[in-house]
Parts: structure tokens; sequence; C-alpha cells
């Protein structure tokens, strides 16, 4: 069966076209040199240090610290300890857009959005009409979205021909808008810095209800699965720890790039501080059935009661989050590793992690989607198999019932460790991008997400290396060295 890819193409953003793809000519030609023409999916590592983005962090490189545990790694490397009610995790976009919907309607104080790619689209229009509309009752709302969003305004044939982007959606109404990292020609002198995307999403209402996960504010996050929809999942939880630990960072980050100035305040006004008083009020999930195309999201009945769980917050030049997760679920597993991640391209030091698991014994699986955003990245993502499964790992790929994209990004350690967020398994998370992560401890959540998991591994099927080393060609590798600053 053909696959069923779309060609975005800009519309009416002056000099976009040009910029994007000067930074892309201008990444390429880091990566090649930073790479040497070395045909394997290692070595991409060194591209942050190599510009000064990030200082090294020093890490163990074999096994896990028996003195310490996987939490107080998580810890010691900037992820925040936070109390909960259980998360729901919404599967489906039609779970989490009716969720969203309900609790921007009960916003009493503010509603901050931070989002990598965003437009307004027949499938998601609701939601911005429901921000304006708040907005006009004198709730402040914030919107910043990546400006990489401008790159996916383009039309297609079996879509509404409205998919604006935000800066003319709101234009003219009482929500506060900014771009992250504009993309324009007189801003080319920030190379590097340009290479640098907050890649989170976030919606955080009152400064204690906090979504966040894999869903974008675009037509791929809710057009329908056979329409190159997305399979994905957005954690739902009620946290005033978590929004105190966010506020400061989305205030930073806002800070960076709007002309009008905010506090944590403004972003998580007087939150109550105690999760159990006000674990009741949470909006519960609206889907809970589960199909082929839709893999169980939790109940509306779920459990409030209060959990333990960890805040991965990282901003580029600051934390390095993302590396301290991977490190922590590779180095203290004692049975297995699950990843399922549609853009898994791992670097050298992602490949020692999961080589020094593989050599204690532990089982590594490793689920991609079939269908992807574009042939480029598609070949990109099929380069990096090979190695993975000559170190002994597992890799499977899914294929969904219509053609969508499985997007979300899960980790899960021995079944007692489970973390869900916006991180691929590849450089760009590590390195050059923005992330949240939370991370699960308790026995419903892991309960809920294996139970999706099983529903997923009824649709993937094994890799073998025989198929495998047809994925390494040359056009492969041009392909995943185009991909490893960009993809």
């Amino acid at each position: 069966m053909q696959k069923n890819y779309y060609s975005p193409t800009l519309r009416g953003m002056p000099f976009y076209r040009f910029a994007f793809g000067v930074l892309a000519l201008l990444a390429t030609i880091s990566a090649m040199v930073i790479l040497g023409g070395c045909a394997t999916s290692q070595g991409a590592g060194s591209l942050a240090n190599s510009v000064g983005l990030v200082n090294s962090v020093s890490l163990a490189n074999s096994g896990a610290d028996s003195t310490q545990s996987i939490e107080a790694f998580l810890e010691s490397n900037g992820f925040s300890r936070i109390q909960t009610n259980e998360p729901i995790i919404h599967y489906s976009a039609e779970s989490w857009k009716a969720s969203l919907l309900n609790t921007i309607a009960q916003a009493k104080k503010s509603v901050f959005v931070l989002v990598f790619v965003a437009n307004r689209n027949e499938f998601n229009a609701e939601i911005y009409d429901a921000l304006i509309a708040k907005a006009a009752e004198g709730v402040p709302v914030y919107f910043l979205f990546d400006a990489t969003s401008y790159e996916r305004v383009f039309h297609n044939p079996k879509w509404n021909d409205e998919i604006v982007a935000p800066s003319e959606v709101f234009r003219g109404t009482k929500v506060k808008w900014a771009e992250f990292n504009p993309l324009r020609l007189e801003r080319i002198a920030a190379l590097p810095w340009l290479l640098v995307r907050d890649h989170r999403k976030i919606v955080m209402v009152d400064g204690e209800i906090i979504y966040a996960g894999g869903y974008n504010l675009n037509i791929f996050s809710f057009a329908p699965l056979d329409q190159n929809g997305n399979e994905d999942a957005m954690v739902e939880i009620q946290s005033p720890d978590a929004g105190r630990a966010l506020a400061p960072s989305l205030a930073e980050t806002w800070n960076q790039f709007s002309v009008e100035s905010l506090n944590s305040e403004d972003i998580a006004p007087s939150v109550s501080a105690s999760p159990e008083a006000s674990a009741g009020s949470q909006t519960a999930s609206t889907d809970s059935t589960t199909s082929q195309d839709t893999p169980l999201a939790c109940p509306p009945n779920a459990n409030k009661g209060a959990v333990n769980a960890w805040l991965g917050n990282q901003v580029i030049g600051k934390t390095r989050s993302i590396e301290a997760l991977y490190r922590a679920i590779f180095d203290y597993a004692q049975e297995e590793v699950w990843l399922v991640q549609a853009f898994a391209m791992p670097t050298e030091t992602i490949m020692q992690m999961v080589k020094q698991a593989l050599q204690r014994g532990i089982q590594v699986n490793i689920m991609l989607s079939e269908d992807q955003i574009s042939p480029a990245m598609d070949k990109a993502v099929h380069y990096t198999v090979l190695p993975l499964l000559e170190a002994g790992a597992h890799v499977f790929i899914y294929k969904s019932a219509g053609n969508a994209l499985l997007h979300y990004k899960l980790a899960m350690m021995d079944r007692k460790i489970v973390a869900l967020g916006s991180p691929n398994f590849n450089y760009r998370s590590v390195r050059l991008s923005n992330e949240i992560v939370f991370v699960f401890d308790n026995e419903r959540t892991i309960g809920v997400v294996s139970q999706n998991l099983s529903e997923l591994q009824k649709r993937a099927r094994p890799v073998s290396i025989e198929e495998a080393q047809k994925w390494r060609g040359f056009s492969y590798f041009m392909s995943y060295l185009l991909s490893v600053p960009g993809g």
C-alpha cells in the first residue's frame, strides 16, 4: 500500500521559505563537518558542545549507583519532585479536546499555552475560539508557539482551506501571543542559537491544571487518523507543585520573545498549596472507549488520590533533563526497557546507553511508526535501525488502521517507571530542544500505559536484520544527516 505523504508549502509569510532554506543549508554543512562523512548512526553527539550551547554533564557510563535510587538520581539531575493527583492520559485527540475545552471554559485566573507547532484548522478551531472567548471575558490568555509553525501552514486537498497561523488567528483579539526564537533573516547572526527550538507542548490553566505530552495544536494532531492524523498521548494532571515548578521557566521563555513582561504569578496566580484540597475539581476524561485506532484512555472515574511524580523541564543552556532521563531508564533497568518513539535516531551517547543495558542482559524494545511525516524522515529513522538490531535490541514498526503517525513519546522501565512527555529519542531532543516530561511510578498509571502498549503491539511487526540492511544506502544516510540537527 502506498504511503500518503504530503509536502507542506509556505503561504503568505515573507522571507520564511528563504530563511528556512538558509538555516537548513547551514545546519547540514555543520553536521557534515562534524560527522566527517562517517556513514554510521553515531557521532552526532558533539554538535551542541561544538557551538557552545550547553555544558557537558558528567554521568555514570555503566550501570546505576546502587546507593542511589532512580528517584534520587532524577532529582540530582534537575527533575522536580511534585505531588499530583493520579494523571489522566488522553490517547485520542477527541478525548483531549473535550477535556481541554471544558477546562478552558472553567478558567478563572489564567491560561498559558506553549506549543511547538500551532495552526488553526477545521479540526481544532473550537480550541482557538475558546481561547479567544476566554480572553474576551477578561481572563489573561497567553499563547507562545515555536516559529517553525509557519513552515507547517499549508493546504492539503483533503482538508479545509483555512489552516491559519496563530499570529493571524489572534490578531485583533485579547489573546496575547509571542513566537519562540523567530526565524527571520535579520536574526541570522543569532546562529547557532536559531537551531534551538521549543518542543514542549504545555497548557496550564489557573496555575495548576496542566496538560503536557505529544499533542500539538495543529492539523496533524487533530485530523482523523485516515487523513494523516497522529496517534498521540497527553498527560493531564492537577498539581500546584507542578504549576509552581513550571511558572518561572514559562515566564522567562515568554519574556525573551515578547514586549510584554510576565512573572510567575501571572502564569500561576496564587495556587493552592494542597493537592488534596483541589484534587476533586480536575476535569475528567470524556473518552473511555477503545479501538484499534484509539487505544484505551484513562476512564472518567480515574482515582484522584495524591501520588508522587517527577517533572523534567529541559531548557537548553540550563538543564539537561532528557539525557538524564534516558540515562536513568537504561542504567536502572533490571529486566526490560520499552520505548515508543516515532523519531528514534540514537546518537553515539544514546547508543552507549543501549549497549550497556544490553550487555547487562536487559531486553531493549523500541517501537517505531510505519507512517512518517515525510519520505526523508522515514529514511532517516530507518537508517539507524541496523546498529540497534546488531547490538541486540528488538525493533518493531507500528502500522495504524489508517495512515496515522504514532507520534507519542514513551519510555518505560521494568513496568515500574514510566515517562511521558515531548522528548524524542534523538539528538535534537537531547541537545537542541526545550522539552517537558513527567515520570510516574504509581501502579495505576503504569497499568494504563502497559494496557495501551499491549494494544499497540497487536499492530506492530518485528524488523529483521536483513530488512534493516536494505536501509543503509546513501540516500538513507543523507536523510539521516539532514535530520540530525533538524529531526
